[in-house]
Order: C-alpha cells, then structure tokens, then sequence
C-alpha cells in the first residue's frame, strides 16, 4: 500500500548554517562535518580542472536505485563522538528521494525511522534562497516509504535541504560504524561539484551534490551534565 503523503514547504528559509570544517554549536564541542555526495553527472568544469579527481563523490545517473554503505572508522579520523547525521541534496535545484538509511556502531542500530516510512523524528533542515519540499513517497508508485526532497527556484544561489536526526552517542574504540542507505536522484541543475569544490579542493564537506549524506562528530565527547542526551 502506497503511503500517504506529508508535505511541508517553505520559501527563503535558513534554518542552519552548512560551514565547511569544525564549526561550534551549542554543546560546547567542536564538530567537524564529513559529507559523500552522489551525482546525476558531472561535466568536468568545476573538477578543478583535473587536479582533484572526484574521491568523495559518485555519479550514479538518475531514475534508479543507488545503495551507498561506507565503514565510517575508515574515513573519519578518531570518531569519539557522533552529533548527528543528515541525508538530502544541495547545489542549486534538485530532487531526489532517501530510504533505507543505517547507521551500525558495533553492530547496534542508532538511526530511529531509518526505513523512512514517516519523516517525523527527523528535523527538516533548509539553506539559501528558493523553495523546499519534504515529503513522505516513493518514486514510480512503488510500494513502501522514501523521504521525496526538492529544491526549486534556487536562482543558482547555493544551499540546501536536508532531514537531520541527532545521534548524541559518545564511542568507545569502535570496531565498525557502518553507514548506509538507498538514494534515487531525479533531476540537477548544477552539472558539476560547484565552485567552492574547485577552489578549495573536493574535500569531505566542499561540495555541492544532489544526493547528499553528513555526518557531524567529533574526537571528545561532550561533558556529562544536566540535560546531557549522550548515550553510551
């Protein structure tokens, strides 16, 4: 049975600063944000002209199921600590659809509503001008959930939209932290990585890339006090 539609749209919303590298938030922890991006294509004009070759994204087309999965201990170094993580697109207009989104820490699940079935438990999260869509379906008509994003009417500024679920886990010497999930790109405007990509290099959070999945962490946790939500 096809699931019901739950739309939330909005126009000229920053609800979040997307700042490349560590950044500070309100928990007193220095974060530094790691992203993969999937394309629909890449034309070769912003690759920095053939100087960095294109490590942390793929192309994947478009119209087609794509499933990405990385071991996280190998590309994050010292992961003490994982504040949240967030899957959507960004880089001018775009769509796209995210489902079946895991994330294993030795062996334990730590996504709640990973199968996107529903988007509540997840925090919409819009940057730059234009407007977003958040929704709850599936592409073809095919069966089950999957979480629809848009952008639209960008006006070639970048930005982007993103579903955010806080994760809070502090971690003790993981021996696997597995992240994965299901994405299926319909459409870009954007036919390169974007510029902040050739000037600074394709770096794990400088790129612009309608399928897109962060990873906010850093090499302490947090202090353990009032209000704390780490979990062991």
């Amino acid at each position: 049975m096809r699931k019901s539609l739950q739309t939330v749209a909005f126009t000229a919303l920053a609800a979040v600063s997307l700042a490349s590298g560590a950044f500070a938030q309100s928990r007193n922890v220095p974060l530094t944000l790691w992203e993969h991006g999937l394309m629909i294509s890449d034309d070769g004009s912003q690759s920095c002209f053939g100087r960095v070759p294109p490590t942390y994204y793929d192309v994947i087309g478009a119209g087609a199921w794509y499933h990405f999965s990385i071991d996280l201990t190998t590309v994050l170094p010292n992961p003490v600590y994982i504040e949240y993580i967030e899957i959507g697109g960004d880089g001018w207009d775009f769509e796209g659809y995210w489902d079946n989104v895991s994330l294993q820490i030795d062996g334990r699940e730590r996504i709640s509503g990973g199968d996107l079935s529903t988007i509540k438990g997840w925090e919409q999260i819009g940057s730059g001008q234009g407007s977003f869509l958040y929704e709850e379906a599936s592409p073809g008509g095919t069966p089950g959930g999957a979480s629809h994003y848009m952008r639209t009417r960008s006006g070639a500024d970048g930005g982007g939209a993103f579903l955010r679920q806080y994760i809070r886990a502090c971690i003790a010497n993981p021996t696997g932290m597995t992240l994965s999930g299901d994405v299926y790109l319909v459409r870009q405007t954007l036919s390169n990585p974007g510029w902040w990509c050739c000037v600074y290099g394709c770096a794990p959070d400088h790129g612009e890339y309608p399928g897109e999945i962060r990873v906010a962490y850093s090499g302490k946790c947090p202090a353990r006090g009032r209000g704390s939500r780490v979990s062991g």
